[in-house]
């Protein structure tokens, strides 16, 4: 784990158990009908690129292969934070867990 990057916050942005936090972040809102998904997708879009490549690849692929996004308005807010997922894995190379 990479506890060595950190930002002002004092998160510790690319660490895996940061990122396991934020992937269940994802699987709690993934489907609701609340708030939840807006809220989620607007935090994870702004550190996205600073996030392990795990964390994102997870990410992703949750996204990706979810059953069920909500609302119209929800699933819009989903497909747009699994762009900007695929566009970090694009940009680092990262390979997808499909």
């Amino acid at each position: 784990m990479n506890r060595n990057c950190r930002e002002e916050s004092g998160f510790p942005l690319g660490d895996d158990d940061f990122g396991a936090i934020c992937n269940c972040a994802v699987r709690y809102a993934l489907g609701r009908r609340t708030y939840m998904p807006e809220v989620v997708c607007g935090f994870l879009k702004n550190i996205i690129g600073k996030l392990s490549w795990r964390t994102v690849c997870c990410m992703e692929r949750d996204i990706r292969e979810a059953k069920n996004y909500g609302d119209a308005c929800d699933e819009k807010v989903w497909m747009e934070l699994l762009a900007e997922c695929q566009k970090v894995m694009n940009e680092k190379g990262y390979e997808s867990w499909r």
